[in-house]
This record gives C-alpha cells, sequence and structure tokens, in this order.
C-alpha cells in the first residue's frame, strides 16, 4: 500500500545538521564578528522599537480612515484598491495621504495629510528623537 503524501511536505522546508570540528570552526571565532552580531541584534531591536512607536502614534493621531489608509499603504494596497474598500474616490485617498491645495486669492496654501501630520508628530517625540540618535550611533 503506497503512503499518503501530505500537502506540508510542499511547503515545508528541510534542515540538515551538518557537524564540524572545533579546528574548522576556529576561524569564527574573533571578538570583532561577535561584536557585530550583537551591534546588528541591537540594531533590529532599536528598528523593530521604532516600527511599534510608528503605529502606536499612528493610531493616536490619525482619524479612523486615516489610519485604514495608512494600514493599506502598509499592506501594498494601491489607491484605487482602497477607494473602492472605502467607498470613496481615488483623489480622496491621495488627498488623506498628502493633503489639499488650495489657490485662493493666488496664493498656494497646502493643508492636512497624514503624511505631514506623522512627520511633525515624529519631528516633535522624545522617543522617535532617542531612537533615532540610537540607531545613527550603532550605524557610525
Amino acid at each position: 500500500m503506497k503512503e499518503k503524501s501530505h500537502l506540508s511536505n510542499l511547503y515545508q522546508h528541510l534542515f540538515y545538521e551538518v557537524s564540524f570540528k572545533d579546528d574548522q570552526l576556529s576561524m569564527f571565532e574573533n571578538e570583532q564578528a561577535l561584536h557585530l552580531s550583537e551591534i546588528n541584534e541591537e540594531l533590529f531591536a532599536l528598528k523593530e522599537e521604532l516600527r511599534l512607536q510608528f503605529w502606536i502614534l499612528a493610531e493616536r493621531v490619525c482619524t479612523k480612515s486615516q489610519f485604514l489608509i495608512l494600514r493599506g499603504i502598509a499592506e501594498g494596497k494601491t489607491q484605487k484598491e482602497m477607494s473602492e474598500e472605502l467607498g470613496c474616490n481615488q483623489s480622496s485617498i491621495h488627498k488623506s495621504i498628502k493633503g489639499n491645495v488650495d489657490y485662493t486669492n493666488n496664493i498656494k496654501h497646502c493643508y492636512g495629510g497624514t503624511h505631514k501630520k506623522l512627520k511633525r508628530h515624529i519631528a516633535l517625540s522624545p522617543i522617535f528623537i532617542n531612537l533615532f540618535q540610537k540607531i545613527a550611533d550603532l550605524d557610525n
């Protein structure tokens, strides 16, 4: 009787354990390599914290529709897809992100926009300033 093939075999990876002698691995043991590994882990942790703080800020300062549009952008959706989901025009999505331009009395006045709002809040936030500084210090 033939054994039934499992669907998981199509997508699960196989891992092999390979052993090495100690002298073969000794060339990888140096303080610089270990130190770079620690920096990469710390940098990764800081970037994760940055992402977390961004979404906390976005949820706090954005309107419900601005937040939904921001989530859509993060998920890779197009403005057209988001406009269909939210039941509005594509131009409304664009204005929500970038803001609107008014030419009253032939004077250009830009207002609104999630991008501008978040950029302003991030620039003034001690949390973000601290995270950006720590990341810059590790990159140098």
